[in-house]
């Protein structure tokens, strides 16, 4: 698909809405800062994510997969049963064959590796994981011999959420296939994306160069997807380091105190935004799982998942709805409209839900909380 449909099926992807209202839900206008409530306890707040999130996978996208995913791991964390699993074959099993996929459904197919590691024999786990290996195989058949990237797996103009996708999709592909083409190819398509500004901070895309708070989110987790799949010995792994932790050092520095992240991560006055705290906090957490965060990051990046699981724990209620997530987006013309988008409070929001369950299940298992 050339970049302008990959621009097309995402702007079809955006509209669609994940969210359902509750009763006097609103979208808030820009600036005003949400009150978080009194926060649940660990086990309240997994309670709820595990009752109104990862259930559904239509339409076939991150903000479901990744939610199907968190909550099968949650089952695998608290040994609690087969419930997530069972719903999760039951969506596998409708998932279509990987060229009538969307270039933006693929991540949502980051649950089948839960479902691969619970099968009984390889041949199995293959099985399971075929859809995903074949989405991945279109990065290495599709490729652009002028860029060497996949350029119609890429929306037009390196958006940050290309760097979530490459790296949930190719870092799995590569793992469980060992092609070392796969792995070349998500450094190739990491590291080919020239939006980091010398802060460390990501612009949101070659045409919005605006520090949008789940972009860096976007590539925050992507970063860290793919330095948990590569091999520590491929030439590239420390370019990949380096570009991160100069990130992290720059995410880390602008949280809020609440926790938070702003909707700019540079400007303070802006609202404080829930999907990039649920993705950066994964990221930091995966990242001080991994190992691969500097020394002289990991004290700080210790109480800046502290602070985040907090923040998320204050607004996501027990009904599951959530408090201050940004609605969906594409990269916007300037930092005002930014700051004019919508917020959203008192919804379900598969987008906040699934990202900040991504997050917590890591935390949880980092912090061997009792759930």
């Amino acid at each position: 698909m050339p970049a302008t449909g990959r621009l097309a099926a995402l702007g079809h992807h955006l509209s669609q809405g994940t969210c359902t209202s509750a009763v006097g839900a609103a979208a808030q206008p820009r600036r005003q800062q949400l009150a978080p409530h009194v926060p649940l306890s660990a086990k309240e707040l997994f309670a709820a994510l595990y009752a109104h999130y990862g259930t559904e996978l239509n339409p076939i996208n991150y903000v479901r997969g990744i939610g199907v995913c968190a909550r099968i791991r949650h089952e695998n964390l608290t040994g609690g049963g087969e419930q997530a699993a069972a719903r999760a074959r039951e969506l596998a099993a409708s998932v279509p064959p990987a060229s009538d996929l969307q270039p933006v459904s693929g991540s949502a197919l980051a649950f089948l590796e839960e479902l691969a590691d619970r099968a009984a024999s390889p041949e199995e786990a293959a099985a399971i994981l075929a859809p995903l290996v074949s989405f991945a195989q279109r990065y290495l058949d599709e490729v652009d011999s002028a860029t060497g990237r996949a350029e119609g797996l890429l929306n037009q103009g390196n958006w940050t959420e290309d760097l979530f996708f490459d790296g949930v999709i190719l870092g799995r592909a590569f793992k469980h296939t060992g092609k070392q083409e796969m792995a070349d190819m998500l450094c190739h398509m990491l590291l080919s994306n020239g939006n980091q500004d010398p802060s460390g901070l990501w612009h949101h895309a070659d045409h919005s160069p605006n520090a949008w708070s789940r972009g860096n989110g976007f590539a925050a987790a992507g970063h860290a997807e793919a330095l948990h799949y590569l091999p520590r010995e491929h030439a590239r792994y420390p370019e990949l380091v380096e570009r991160h932790n100069h990130h992290l050092r720059a995410l880390i520095k602008h949280q809020d105190a609440d926790g938070t992240w702003h909707q700019l991560v540079d400007d303070p006055t802006s609202f404080h935004e829930l999907t990039s705290t649920g993705l950066i906090g994964y990221a930091i957490t995966r990242g001080l799982q991994g190992g691969w965060l500097k020394d002289d990051l990991v004290a700080s990046a210790n109480a800046c998942i502290d602070r985040a699981f907090l923040a998320v724990r204050s607004r996501i209620d027990s009904a599951g709805l959530v408090k201050g997530g940004c609605q969906s987006t594409g990269p916007l013309p300037s930092r005002e409209k930014y700051l004019e988008h919508p917020i959203l409070d008192g919804v379900t929001d598969d987008r906040s839900g699934s990202v900040c369950y991504w997050f917590a299940v890591e935390y949880a298992t980092l912090r061997g909380l009792d759930l």
